[in-house]
């Protein structure tokens, strides 16, 4: 499946102004970063998702230092759902996608 296709549909989280202290104090906190990772880990928080990624250890260390719980899947999880959802998978995975094909998912 091409990324383009994948993504129709989709809405792609910003990085605000606003949020970079928040990524910074948690990249702090972690002793890491990619500021990437940070982003996808604080944007999934905020709205209470799940991040399916190919960067597990990573994203799974950053939200470790999260005051709320999210849950983490390792990306072999995202060809299941997109199996389950071959019309239009991301009208049931809300969120964000970055370069390591994170996905938050709603």
């Amino acid at each position: 499946m091409q990324l383009r296709r994948f993504l129709r549909g989709c809405e792609v989280a910003a990085f605000s102004a606003d949020q970079a202290h928040e990524v910074g104090s948690l990249l702090a906190k972690a002793e890491m970063s990619d500021v990437v990772d940070a982003h996808v880990t604080l944007t999934a928080a905020q709205r209470g998702s799940a991040v399916l990624t190919s960067d597990y250890s990573d994203i799974t260390r950053l939200a470790s230092h999260l005051p709320t719980p999210i849950q983490v899947q390792p990306i072999a999880s995202l060809f299941h759902v997109i199996q389950k959802n071959r019309d239009a998978p991301c009208r049931s995975l809300e969120g964000a996608i970055t370069s390591s094909l994170t996905i938050v998912g709603g």
